[in-house]
């Protein structure tokens, strides 16, 4: 027995303290997705979660002190042409095609081991490293996209795939995924809660238009967002897009989001303000 004590305690101080410690965002009551490496003046460190970019963020100690927990972005689906793994991606041939709505992203093959390796080994570890406490994935979808082609075939179950990979090898990293409706059923309870756009709210990139969603769109987005709510009880985070001066219509959003359940969180399409949230 004091053999076995002392090899828990060994690991205690040999694992990063990231990796070991049990994290749980079932008691979620806040958060936010903020994409600059500053806070505005005015910022109060209230939220419970903060979804930032792995790179460019606001210091984690200083969030961390006020008891939020931090998770930072990562690109299933596409690699950005400014990524630190950008060259070995393209060195490894495992570029698709750009992404028309943002010029600098780059979809991947997604299912490809090549791919599951720079995430699993490079990705991951440099994201611990700088302080963060898990992950957000995100265009996770690419895998959609690509299933359609036949030479692509395979990209969903390789999506699933690199989620179960993840879980395995770091079993107590936050993880927070973007959409990906599409494999709830199989990923559902290795992530610890779901962010899904454009449920109350849609954005129009071809005329740069705002708008709030109709309702026979809102029914369909929540229906399997309250099916994966009742089966893992974890937390279902509305991501929504309104002008800074629609305050009526955060209002609207808002209510709406929690007589569903759900946690919403308003900014602008680029992710870069901090709105009012009643």
């Amino acid at each position: 027995m004091k053999r076995f004590l002392f090899i828990c305690t060994l690991l205690t101080f040999i694992l990063p303290q990231t990796v070991i410690a049990a994290h749980s965002l079932n008691n979620l009551n806040s958060w936010l997705c903020f994409y600059k490496d500053t806070f505005p003046p005015s910022f109060t460190y209230n939220y419970d979660l903060y979804i930032l970019d792995r790179n460019k963020h606001p210091d984690l100690n200083t969030i961390k002190k006020h008891g939020g927990k931090t998770v930072g972005y990562v690109s299933f689906g596409e690699v950005n042409i400014h990524d630190a793994h950008y060259k070995e991606t393209k060195m490894r041939k495992l570029l698709v095609d750009k992404n028309p709505r943002w010029p600098d992203a780059i979809r991947v093959q997604i299912g490809h081991e090549k791919w599951h390796t720079i995430i699993l080994n490079k990705v991951i570890p440099e994201t611990i490293a700088k302080g963060f406490d898990g992950i957000f994935i995100d265009t996770i979808d690419t895998a959609q996209y690509l299933e359609e082609d036949k030479k692509m075939r395979g990209s969903i179950a390789g999506a699933i795939q690199l989620i179960n990979k993840i879980r395995k090898k770091y079993p107590k990293l936050i993880m927070v995924m973007n959409n990906g409706l599409f494999i709830l059923d199989q990923i559902g309870k290795h992530i610890d809660a779901l962010v899904v756009e454009d449920v109350y709210t849609t954005y129009n990139f071809k005329i740069n238009k705002y708008q709030l969603a109709k309702k026979s769109w809102t029914q369909n987005r929540k229906t399997p967002l309250k099916a994966f709510y009742m089966k893992h009880k974890k937390p279902v985070l509305p991501l929504e897009y309104l002008k800074a001066s629609d305050i009526k219509g955060m209002k609207k959003v808002t209510e709406q989001a929690k007589n569903d359940g759900f946690i919403p969180y308003i900014s602008d399409i680029h992710l870069t303000k901090i709105f009012y949230h009643p």
